[in-house]
């Protein structure tokens, strides 16, 4: 059985400096007596505003109905609070939640989470609208779940068949990177990309080595696992090792049978403003760099997932080993650094 320090720590190594997403720190509210004026979380429930007498809100700013009037051939205009206090008429609501579930106003910034648990309608809108599911990180059940299905794949098709070393080198892979990145949630397709052990490798060709031929062989024509629709140039058509394409089938089925939408994910267009997991986020590979007017070296960096978008970020966002490879390989200078001592310390690694 190889030794993982015969190739060097090059092989493991991935790439998990990268974003930062700050996350604002809630203190739950101690248990108080609910009064009838209390806004239940759901934005389906909506708070009936009583209109008074010199009220400044006499009419709904959408339909410009009068409150407490019936149109001709309609219903009373009721006017109801959403929960970022804002007032409108409860048809015109209904009518803007079949789109968006958000206020109608372009300004507000308020996110309303939909609670598919609790509520009927939340539930059908989501269905309805796609709403991204994500999974919870847990190192152990998953673990488990992956080893279970690698040994029924072996079982159906022996080319899948591993010896124990090397499904023990995997499965220590598997295990590092669940436990990194336990209790964050993600969706099918990110958990795929950060169990991939040579997408996020520093070195792919010491990461082939060290796993070994049979799991980097690309999976056959006919193949039942599913297509990789997000970034197929991640690797040269047809030659994609098939372990990848194992775990993205066996990420989408979990995400399946125990996705959940999360709090504060339930519109799909803020889903890219956040990460909540708050921590670290991993990106695949440097695409590119610059070299802004102070002497300053920006890199544009392709992150896992469809999460966020290609973005320009500092030397000091990225993993220190990848990013003295690519200064190697396209001569990148850094002001006030000499070349030959990036180029000495990137060979004694």
């Amino acid at each position: 059985m190889p030794n993982p320090g015969d190739y060097g720590s090059l092989a493991i190594e991935s790439r998990t400096t990268p974003r930062q997403r700050s996350v604002r720190q809630v203190q739950p509210l101690p248990p108080r007596k609910r009064s009838r004026n209390d806004i239940s979380d759901c934005p389906h429930s909506l708070a009936i505003v009583r209109t008074r007498r010199g009220s400044v809100e006499k009419e709904c700013s959408i339909c410009r109905e009068p409150y407490g009037t019936t149109p001709a051939g309609g219903d009373i205009i009721v006017p109801v609070k959403l929960p970022c206090q804002h007032v409108f008429c409860q048809s015109c609501v209904e009518i803007h939640y079949c789109d968006k579930i958000s206020c109608p106003l372009p300004y507000c910034t308020k996110e309303f989470p939909i609670q598919p648990e609790t509520c009927s309608l939340c539930a059908y809108w989501a269905k309805e609208n796609g709403v991204p599911l994500l999974v919870t990180v847990r190192a152990a059940e998953m673990v488990t779940s992956i080893r279970k299905a690698l040994k029924d794949l072996a079982t159906e098709t022996k080319l899948y068949s591993l010896s124990r070393p090397e499904m023990d080198r995997l499965m220590r892979h598997v295990k590092d990177t669940l436990t990194e990145h336990e209790w964050r949630y993600y969706s099918g397709n990110d958990l795929a990309e950060i169990l991939d052990p040579f997408l996020l490798a520093v070195d792919q060709d010491a990461a082939y080595k060290y796993y070994g031929a049979k799991l980097v062989r690309p999976a056959p024509r006919g193949n039942a696992f599913p297509a990789r629709t997000n970034d197929p140039d991640d690797y040269p058509a047809g030659r994609e090792p098939w372990v990848a394409a194992f775990f993205r089938q066996w990420a989408l089925e979990y995400e399946r049978d125990n996705g959940e939408v999360k709090e504060g994910l339930g519109v799909p267009q803020k889903l890219h403003q956040r990460n909540p997991s708050g921590g670290n986020w991993p990106y695949k590979r440097i695409l590119a760099h610059k070299t802004e007017a102070n002497g300053t070296v920006m890199y544009l960096v392709k992150w896992v997932g469809k999460r966020f978008l290609d973005e320009w970020v500092g030397k000091n966002q990225l993993c220190q080993e990848d990013r003295m490879k690519y200064d190697i390989d396209h001569e990148v200078q850094h002001p006030g650094v000499n070349s030959q001592v990036v180029i000495k310390k990137r060979r004694t690694l």
